[in-house]
């Protein structure tokens, strides 16, 4: 899957952890994912987005980048189009990981985001169904 540049308004909540510049220069995609992990654990998404452009310019298909900048799309409220269809490929291609896992989570999310509440009850009931273990689910 194919990532276009997204423009996404900057809100960040504190100074980018890592610009696209400084990735551009790290070679390394396991250490590239920890500077987003790192801007996502800081609520930074504008920059997990941005970052995450960089890691898909290298691998397009690379699923935690696709996930991550899914979630973070979802948390701006900038495109709820472009997180479900993301968030959508990675539960497909990753399901009953615990990536499929949190895809599904914040499809329901989206879901209820846009008032689609039914479709929302089902993916949580399944995810219980499946998960019983998963009362993070309750808060959705």
């Amino acid at each position: 899957m194919k990532v276009v540049n997204s423009a996404i308004p900057s809100s960040s909540k504190g100074a980018v952890v890592t610009t696209p510049a400084i990735m551009a220069g790290i070679s390394n995609l396991e250490e590239m994912c920890l500077h987003v992990e790192e801007a996502y654990n800081n609520a930074q998404y504008d920059s997990v987005v941005q970052l995450c452009e960089a890691i898909l310019q290298k691998d397009p298909d690379h699923l935690a980048a696709l996930l991550y900048t899914g979630i973070s799309i979802f948390h701006l409220g900038t495109d709820d189009a472009r997180a479900l269809e993301l968030l959508e490929f990675v539960a497909t291609q990753t399901a009953d990981t615990q990536q499929g896992l949190l895809a599904t989570k914040f499809i329901a999310r989206t879901f209820e985001a846009q008032g689609r509440l039914e479709e929302c009850l089902e993916l949580t009931n399944d995810i219980l169904i499946k998960h019983p273990e998963d009362l993070d689910m309750l808060i959705v």
